[in-house]
């Protein structure tokens, strides 16, 4: 996934997550073990997959949230919140094309909100890129359910709320 062909590194990136992913739910005892590899490539700039790599991570997370319990390799809850800071690091990437991505994988996360609505909500006030601000919207709708949600739940549900009272106004 590092090397310098982009179309060899996202190959590499599918095969990884076909190897990881079970499609049909689950997540695989392989799982756990790579999470903490993913983020810290996608933070290097020279990986021509980086973006990959965090949809990866994105539909690893979402997927842990659509299968029974049993079918979620016990490792994985403690590699997803060692994860999440350098997830929530790659907010500030340069990169607009990296950006919502990384806000897809903390939008999907299981973490409490009190953990990601800070940074979450921080970055809408200093996103000026479209797409990234749509994907900041989503991931602050989905992490304002998770709970304990802190104070930053209701200030977050007010944003919310008066961004769909001007769309319609």
């Amino acid at each position: 996934m590092r090397g310098p062909g982009s179309g060899d590194a996202e190959r590499a990136a599918d095969d990884l997550l076909n190897n990881l992913y079970h499609q049909g739910g689950g997540i695989c005892s392989a799982s756990p073990a790579a999470l903490p590899f993913l983020p810290r490539l996608a933070a290097t700039p020279d990986v021509p997959s980086r973006r990959s790599l965090l949809q990866l991570v994105s539909r690893l997370v979402s997927e842990v949230g659509q299968v029974a319990e049993k079918w979620v390799d016990p490792g994985w809850p403690s590699a997803c919140e060692r994860a999440l800071p350098e997830v929530l690091a790659l907010l500030d990437a340069p990169e607009p094309e990296i950006r919502p991505a990384a806000a897809d994988v903390i939008g999907s996360c299981r973490s409490p909100g009190e953990l990601t609505l800070p940074a979450l909500l921080r970055h809408w006030e200093a996103e000026d890129d479209p797409t990234t601000r749509l994907d900041l919207i989503l991931a602050l709708g989905r992490a304002a359910l998770q709970e304990p949600s802190g104070g930053h739940g209701a200030v977050t549900r007010d944003l919310l709320r008066e961004l769909l009272d001007a769309s319609e106004a």
